[in-house]
């Protein structure tokens, strides 16, 4: 495949989950606090989860997504599993710095700011 046609189906995959996130049923989101969710809700959805994604997830969970004043579901959509800051990746490359200890992992990102991070399917 080429990068422009690998780009198309990452985008059309992306695209899928985020149309099927924002459609979903109230009573089938499985929200992680086990209340039923008011279908009244907004229901926000953040693709990718690079800097400005992940900030933008983690401010929304924890104004909108807080389970006392709820006015929204928030859903971060990546297809990794964590976030390693982009500048510093030569100190990883160069061996000085150990990538497990500076990456965050985006399920326990949401889990602490009151979002949602679907698993890849």
């Amino acid at each position: 495949m080429t990068d422009q046609t690998t780009a198309e189906a990452q985008t059309k995959a992306k695209d899928s989950i985020a149309a099927d996130l924002a459609t979903r049923s109230a009573a089938a989101s499985g929200e992680a606090d086990g209340k039923p969710v008011d279908a009244a809700l907004h229901k926000i959805v953040v693709i990718g989860g690079g800097a400005a994604g992940l900030e933008l997830a983690t401010r929304l969970g924890d104004t909108l997504g807080r389970s006392r004043k709820r006015r929204a579901t928030i859903a971060l959509v990546d297809r990794a599993r964590s976030h390693l800051w982009k500048p510093l990746l030569h100190e990883v490359a160069a061996g000085s710095m150990d990538v497990d200890e500076h990456q965050l992992d985006y399920l326990a990102q949401a889990h602490w700011h009151h979002f949602r991070y679907p698993t890849a399917r």
